[in-house]
């Protein structure tokens, strides 16, 4: 593997004493969950920014009641990286509610947003940062074929053309995000759903211009459509969509297709097996094709 040639790096961002390429990862839950453990497997530097819309499940439920933004997308990246036997503990499920939720639901309480998902990361013994976009809740809307739609949820379920993503209430973005862009020279965004965890990254007020900087900037497309409102699509049509928003250096697609077809070749786009099934990204694969990539 890619990871026996990566030299070890030292906890957290590097300072400017410091050698090698400093990664950051954008997405939602389980997409970017695959992106950071194939990026620990082989040593990298990053850190991960994890949207804070979802409004599903028991996230949503936990939303709704106490007036918090998402946080079971933070907590399955948090799971995701972190090696001792907590995180299947924390997939136990009360009432419909992930436990690690729970505990999430609790730190925040007493400690306010940001710092309780600090704990949490720091419980589970996680030495990569990991950060919420937002510290306030907002949620996603989206302009479907002329009417609106309000909610991650509900988006994905849509049939249409999205011709406009925003988030309402307008917030500010966490000030980590842009301490952190601002030291990257790498940026991965996905893999995930297209309009409700991969856009939304890209429509806050100045982090597309932020982003932009950065030199080397990496798309990682999903394994197929298996959405209604990205039924119908192919490669190209997503990295349009992407890049009405940022341009992109490189672009991976799963080669052979699982049920997104490949209209693209060459240049920019890396074409390679990097599924575990065929939904999901194996860290593994994906994290061999990352590391030649960053090379």
């Amino acid at each position: 593997m890619c990871g026996q040639q990566c030299s070890r790096r030292e906890e957290g961002l590097r300072g400017p004493e410091k050698g090698g390429q400093v990664i950051i990862c954008f997405g939602g839950g389980k997409g970017l969950s695959a992106t950071v453990r194939a990026l620990r497997l082989n040593d990298k530097d990053f850190a991960a920014v994890v949207g804070t819309t979802d409004n599903g499940g028991s996230t949503g439920s936990l939303r709704e009641e106490f007036g918090i933004p998402a946080v079971g997308d933070f907590r399955r990246v948090v799971d995701a990286l972190s090696t001792g036997t907590l995180p299947a503990v924390m997939e136990s499920r009360y009432d419909g509610h992930a436990l690690g939720n729970l505990a999430i639901l609790d730190l925040v309480k007493r400690l306010g947003f940001g710092k309780g998902l600090e704990k949490y990361r720091k419980a589970l013994g996680v030495r990569q940062r990991v950060v919420p976009q937002f510290l306030e809740p907002c949620d996603l809307v989206a302009t479907v074929s002329g009417q609106k739609v309000f909610g991650e949820f509900q988006v994905d379920d849509s049939k249409g053309e999205v011709e406009r993503i925003w988030l309402e209430p307008k917030r500010e973005l966490n000030p980590e995000v842009l301490e952190l862009v601002d030291e990257a020279d790498v940026f991965i965004l996905g893999p995930g759903s297209l309009y409700t965890s991969i856009i939304p990254h890209l429509v806050p007020d100045g982090l597309p211009r932020a982003l932009s900087k950065i030199p080397n900037r990496i798309f990682v497309m999903g394994i197929t459509n298996d959405l209604p409102i990205v039924h119908g699509f192919k490669v190209s049509r997503y990295v349009g969509e992407v890049e009405k928003h940022l341009k992109v250096d490189h672009v991976i697609v799963q080669s052979p297709e699982r049920g997104l077809p490949i209209d693209v070749h060459g240049g920019r786009f890396i074409l390679g097996d990097v599924a575990h099934d065929n939904h999901i990204h194996s860290p593994e694969k994906l994290g061999d094709v990352l590391c030649k990539l960053l090379r």
